[in-house]
């Protein structure tokens, strides 16, 4: 058994082998995340690719989606500093830059602007690669996040509200949440 080193690169080197195989010809097709610089740079223009949006399935059509959150341990000795920064790093700026360095689409819509510009201006032969399809996905709302709780269902109709009425509707503290994490760990429970 390797250590957890030799399993991350192991992770690692299966990751960087999915665009290397479609760079090389070896695959004409790839069902994975949104890469676009590990893509174009795997290419490295040897032909023109784009995405695609995911294939209705026989019940609907369906994604995994998810993006790098921040969090704030509860036992830090400098809550105030660390909000800030997790303000910081889910700002828009923040979150443009990430897209800069990264390729990856923002967590926040607020950053989305200039999202295709960050790319394209990286990679130019990514203005062909049909960037738009996954913003076009996110508002057709299929893409999802993971199923984390034994009863997500449950889960979901007591904190979906509350997400709305903090980020989208406005007028609930952040410190709603902690009620929110009380009536799921309840519900996880009962």
């Amino acid at each position: 058994m390797g250590n957890q080193a030799d399993l991350v690169g192991v992770g690692q080197r299966a990751f960087d082998a999915i665009p290397a195989a479609f760079g090389a010809g070896k695959i004409a097709m790839v069902e994975d995340g949104f890469y676009p610089f590990a893509q174009a740079k795997a290419v490295n223009k040897q032909f023109r690719w784009a995405y695609a949006a995911v294939p209705k399935g026989p019940k609907a059509r369906t994604a995994f989606s998810s993006t790098d959150g921040f969090a704030i341990w509860k036992g830090t000795k400098n809550p105030d500093a660390a909000w800030e920064l997790v303000k910081y790093l889910s700002g828009t700026e923040f979150q443009l830059y990430l897209t800069q360095i990264t390729g990856y689409f923002p967590s926040r819509t607020s950053a989305t602007a200039g999202w295709k510009k960050a790319l394209t201006d990286k990679y130019p032969e990514l203005a062909d690669a049909n960037l738009d399809v996954i913003p076009q996905s996110l508002n057709q709302g299929y893409p999802s996040e993971r199923t984390l709780f034994k009863k997500d269902a449950e889960y979901r109709q007591i904190v979906t509200p509350a997400l709305q009425k903090v980020f989208l509707i406005g007028g609930a503290p952040a410190s709603s949440f902690k009620d929110v994490a009380a009536q799921v760990t309840a519900k996880m429970r009962g």
